[in-house]
């Protein structure tokens, strides 16, 4: 975690994932492949310059007691589209990049950035995405997954909380 010259929070994540930059770039930019993985409801697939909507998913509806008559969406659009290497986009008033660099002959070095503006919630979005990603991963790479990402979430807040400054 770090500071922007503006004072925002940022938040860098990375992975070596054993599948090449092409097999990750799509299940991160089609909405369809997004599902099983991605902690929101994505109303397109990504393409450069696209609006956006994010919505919560069933799951997240029943976890946080929201009803699904209620609107929790949020606006973005897509700012950078370089397929298969960079994808940059805001989510509400976060600002979000996927960077994926090969790593050997069929691996991927991913990087994550979330700048986000709420140092409250450092620990919470570190803990979350990192769970999220560990999802990301194991669906990627057709691991069985037989634990909840809020679980997850839940054993690294504590780590996060102590690393966040």
């Amino acid at each position: 975690m770090t500071t922007t010259e503006d004072g925002r929070l940022c938040l860098r994540l990375t992975r070596r994932i054993p599948v090449p930059p092409e097999t990750v770039w799509p299940a991160i930019t089609e909405a369809r492949r997004l599902e099983g993985w991605f902690p929101s409801v994505v109303s397109t697939d990504f393409a450069p310059g696209a609006k956006l909507t994010f919505d919560l998913t069933a799951e997240q509806r029943e976890h946080m007691g929201i009803g699904p008559d209620e609107d929790m969406s949020a606006e973005g659009e897509v700012l950078r589209y370089e397929a298969p290497r960079h994808l940059e986009y805001t989510w509400g008033e976060e600002i979000f990049r996927w960077t994926l660099d090969p790593d050997g002959p069929d691996g991927t070095l991913l990087t994550f950035v979330d700048i986000f503006d709420d140092r409250s919630l450092a620990a919470q979005m570190a803990s979350s995405w990192h769970a999220v990603l560990d999802l990301f991963e194991a669906r990627l790479t057709g691991r069985d997954v037989d634990w909840s990402v809020w679980d997850r979430e839940a054993e690294l807040r504590g780590e996060y909380a102590e690393a966040v400054p």
